[in-house]
């Protein structure tokens, strides 16, 4: 396996997951876990308005996991770019399933999370 990890580094409007760029590739991981983050456009229609740190693991079957250190919230992928739209869909969910609680708690992590993920203009 030689896939590519990619991180955003702009917050640019315009960046996409092809305008990220190689860090190191998926083989080179070692197995403690490493660290980066995203932000920017992550889906259409949404944003993260702050870097979100992420941890990235390798799984026993070679497959990765990038887990966001504030929501902890999760993505599952046999590649980077699947494990990240993992994560997407899930903070998006995570989203979703916040937005329809009545107890304090609960609505301050949904507007915890609003602080970070918000509709892109």
């Amino acid at each position: 396996m030689n896939e590519q990890l990619f991180v955003a580094v702009s917050q640019t409007s315009s960046s996409t997951f092809s305008d990220w760029h190689p860090v190191q590739t998926a083989d080179s991981l070692p197995r403690q876990p490493a660290k980066s983050n995203l932000w920017g456009p992550i889906a259409p229609g949404w944003k993260l308005e702050y870097p979100l740190p992420l941890t990235i693991q390798r799984d026993d079957d070679g497959s990765l996991i990038v887990s966001d250190d504030v929501f902890y919230q999760y993505g599952h992928g046999s590649s980077w770019d699947a494990a990240v739209r993992d994560l997407v869909q899930a903070l998006l969910e995570y989203r979703e399933l916040l937005s329809d609680a009545s107890d304090s708690p609960t609505q301050k992590v949904a507007e915890h999370l609003a602080t970070y993920l918000r509709p892109a203009r």
